[in-house]
């Protein structure tokens, strides 16, 4: 299609081919061109007298990106009067300026603006403060009344739409409409990073709409307190995942945007029946949040930009839809499941309402590995679990960790997993909407099977049942390549060493293992050489539970494991050893064998004992101890799983240890030698003993 100018006849004309008619003609007759049935062609002057050239350079003004050089110079010599008195080529000068300008912001990765934060500390012990991105996320959305963060996954959008409430001090009244699952984390973010102490509840269905500044909802239960949330206008609604809201048909997106009055079709009379129009909820300001705008195809964004851009792009479907969805009339009617132009839909969305930037953009910015903790509320049967658990644990304390206490919290805390195993499947449909892999880790084998139960074919698994190698490498293999294969399951203990599982960059534990270095080996699965994106870990955790109370301190020391192996730091002298005094001998330096192993003596009932071990040997024996140890409910029963009564506190100090010295890691050897039983057979051999035949 081409916009040219005839100067015989006076008038813009549109010159396109026969195949593009179902393009150009709604297109063309929308903006004011008429149709020559003679010339065949569209045309500026009209049907009957001819228009004025002012008012037809006016209407040609509207296609200017379809405008050859001709039609273009001659809208030059009529210029369209603008409210400003400037002409229409001005005014595109003016406009393409103003959109270079949005195109930079929504890719900037800084901005040199001050954004309230609260004085307090965060997480970390560190005190808070946006990362640079973040600060040019908000100060692009503070710049339109409503705006769409697209970052990537793990960019901390939450923490940005809580940004533009600090920033905007009439924003007092607040509606969060977000997922079941990350509902308590908004509640908790809100807390932490506001600057003026609002009040923030969670709308419940039992309870209903909290009488608070804030107000979290899940999309949920929108609908039925719709008329309650329509009630009030809100200076601001963060929709998060707004990608949920895609079908413009779907209950949900009805009751958040509003819908016109329409006309069905009466199931029982077949005739056509008035349904009244469903308001949207109301908001002065409004910010979606979602890491995947399209999922699938760009029809899938009309809903946003209909809402975004009412009087732009989102006024006419059907404009939308033949130049983005590279829309095709066929026999059955209108196909939209196409795409086209999505370089120039990409800059319009940007230079209009989108913010976006991806993990590559801000690595600079980013840790090497985000670890992020998503509470959600217990169903009740796992909130009574919880209580049990809490009694349990206090006793616990108590009577000095006895077996029975150790026992009891044992089968309550698989039951509270069993309990949770629902979120934890929503949870990673939720994520697979807008991530090819994910990995998850569990402790118990009741957990990984539900999990495999649910996804079937889409996923593998590796848990201690697995004993053959090649099996296992088999479940890797398929994860790492067969793109069918949404889902690895690993137990944290057999899966979490070992194996490399970079093709997915989202690790999620369904359970919590107290021992900090289990946790960081199984993270370190999807973080190692192959990856090229930041890792974010998430521990889905039960409101009020042991491991809510918990996993706190596990990250922290997580944090401080990072720091003392991994964090760059300035280069410091090391200290001077003083030669030892005249007479006093110097202890003997150990003894290195051919192979590379070092030697060291521990007393045995058979006396001294020399044992040779390699670094590779100490570190099979310290995971298995650890494995050991997860299965070990204190030799309370007879179960042919952990150590015995009597290696049981030797054990336990063992694989709780940081790091073991050779003398430790020889002792543990002996027992992967006495409970080869229970331990993977390639494991047994990497620690350097021999299997039993």
């Amino acid at each position: 299609m081409l916009v040219t100018f005839s100067h015989i006849r006076s008038r813009w004309e549109v010159l396109s081919t026969y195949e593009e008619r179902h393009t150009v003609n709604p297109l063309v007759k929308q903006v004011g061109f008429a149709f020559d049935g003679m010339a065949k062609c569209w045309h500026s002057a009209g049907y009957r007298d001819p228009k004025p050239m002012a008012e037809q350079a006016k209407i040609a003004s509207r296609l200017w990106d379809y405008c050859d050089p001709v039609a273009k110079e001659a809208l030059k010599s009529y210029p369209t009067e603008t409210k400003s008195g400037q002409s229409y080529e001005n005014e595109q000068v003016k406009v393409a300026k103003q959109n270079k300008v949005s195109l930079e912001a929504s890719r900037a990765t800084d901005a040199d603006v001050e954004i309230p934060v609260p004085n307090r500390l965060g997480r970390n012990g560190k005190p808070l403060a946006y990362l640079p991105y973040q600060k040019a996320g908000i100060a692009y959305a503070m710049n339109r009344p409503h705006c769409l963060i697209g970052d990537e996954m793990g960019l901390g959008k939450t923490i940005q739409g809580i940004g533009i409430s600090n920033c905007d001090s009439k924003v007092r009244k607040v509606l969060v409409v977000a997922p079941a699952t990350p509902k308590i984390n908004w509640r908790n973010e809100w807390c932490l990073w506001d600057v003026k102490n609002l009040s923030v509840g969670i709308a419940d269905a039992k309870t209903g709409i909290p009488d608070t500044d804030v107000v979290v909802i899940n999309f949920d239960i929108v609908m039925k307190f719709h008329k309650e949330l329509t009630s009030v206008t809100w200076d601001l609604m963060i929709v998060d995942e707004c990608h949920k809201v895609k079908n413009p048909d779907a209950l949900r997106t009805k009751h958040i945007l509003g819908h016109p009055a329409s006309k069905k079709k009466d199931k029982k009379t077949g005739q056509m029946v008035a349904v009244p129009p469903i308001p949207a909820i109301n908001a002065r300001r409004r910010v979606f949040l979602t890491g995947t705008p399209i999922l699938n195809r760009p029809v899938e964004l009309w809903t946003l930009i209909h809402n975004l851009d009412p009087e732009g792009l989102g006024k006419n479907f059907f404009k939308y839809a033949l130049r983005y969805c590279g829309a095709t009339r066929t026999k059955y009617g209108w196909d939209f499941s196409g795409n086209s132009n999505l370089d120039e839909l990409q800059d319009y969305l940007r230079s209009k309402f989108m913010v976006r930037r991806l993990k590559a953009d801000v690595l600079k910015d980013l840790p090497p590995k985000t670890r992020q903790v998503i509470l959600i509320e217990p169903s009740p049967r796992g909130r009574a679990l919880i209580e049990k658990e809490k009694v349990a644990y206090e006793k616990l304390s108590l009577e000095k960790k006895q077996g029975l206490q150790l026992g009891e919290i044992s089968a309550l805390r698989k039951a509270v997993a069993v309990e949770k195993v629902p979120f934890v499947i929503d949870h990673l449909r939720d994520l697979l909407e807008t991530k090819d892999k994910v990995i998850v880790f569990a402790h118990h084998h009741e957990v990984v099977d539900a999990l495999m139960a649910e996804f079937g074919n889409e996923a593998v698994k590796v848990d201690g049942r697995i004993t053959k190698p090649e099996v296992r490498q088999a479940a890797v293999d398929r994860f790492q390549t067969d793109p069918t294969c949404k889902i690895f399951v690993g137990s944290i203990m057999a899966a979490g060493v070992a194996i490399t599982l970079t093709a997915a960059d989202t690790v999620v534990f369904a359970e919590l293992d107290w021992v900090p270095g289990n946790v960081s080996q199984a993270e370190d699965r999807a973080h190692r050489i192959g990856q090229l994106n930041a890792v974010l870990v998430q521990h889905i955790i039960f409101e009020d539970s042991l491991d809510a109370n918990m996993i706190t301190a596990i990250i922290e020391k997580q944090e401080v494991i990072d720091k003392a192996l991994d964090t760059k730091h300035e280069a410091k002298p090391a200290p001077v050893v003083a030669k030892p005094e005249v007479g006093v001998k110097e202890p003997p330096k150990p003894k290195v064998t051919a192979s590379g192993a070092t030697e060291v003596q521990i007393r045995s009932k058979e006396g001294l004992v020399t044992v040779a071990l390699t670094l590779a040997n100490i570190e099979a024996i310290h995971k298995g101890l650890r494995q050991l140890r997860a299965h070990c409910d204190g030799a309370i029963t007879l179960d042919g799983q952990g150590f015995s009564g009597a290696d049981k506190d030797f054990g336990w100090s063992l694989a709780d240890s940081q790091k073991l010295s050779l003398k430790q890691a020889a002792y543990g050897q002996r027992f992967i030698r006495k409970y080869q039983g229970q331990l993977p057979e390639e494991l047994v051999v990497a620690a350097g003993v021999e299997p039993k035949q």
